[in-house]
This record gives C-alpha cells, structure tokens and sequence, in this order.
C-alpha cells in the first residue's frame, strides 16, 4: 500500500515499504508521469489520446507496487542481485 501525501508544486510523494512513488502532473492537473522508484525507476505514462488524473495515476502506481512486490516474492534471488 502507498501513504500517499498532498499535491505540493504539481507533484504528490508516496510512500512504500520498498521506495518512493512520485506522481507528476501538468498546470492542469492531468497526471504526466508516475515515477516508481524501487531500486531501479520506472516511469509510467499515459497512452496516447489518453489522460489520467491524480486518482488514476495512484491506482496506476498500486498495480505497478503489487507486480513489484509479487516479482520480488517469486524471484528474490534476482531482486538480491539488483540491490547489492
């Protein structure tokens, strides 16, 4: 689960037990980038033609936490790897 924080300067900061989750927006509020950093970042982006929202952009980012946590269950000798 992500503690998520308030929109400060166009950005909102979560919190994980496993890193940082940055949700970047434009002066409008649609969501530019969600930014998943886990060891390695990893930046999730709208498809073309489409628009996300500050909601959508951490309902993208908890299903991306979730793949991460399960990958590292089923594969720790691999996550081991990366972070030493």
């Amino acid at each position: 689960m992500i503690q998520w924080g308030e929109l400060i300067d166009r950005h909102v900061k979560g919190q994980t037990e496993i890193g940082l989750t940055w949700i970047r927006v434009d002066r409008t509020g649609t969501v530019t980038g969600v930014y998943l950093l886990y060891g390695r970042t990893t930046k999730l982006v709208p498809a073309d033609g489409e628009t996300w929202t500050v909601d959508d952009g951490k309902i993208a980012a908890e299903i991306e936490l979730e793949t991460e946590l399960k990958f590292r269950v089923d594969h720790p000798d691999f996550i081991s790897q990366i972070v030493s």
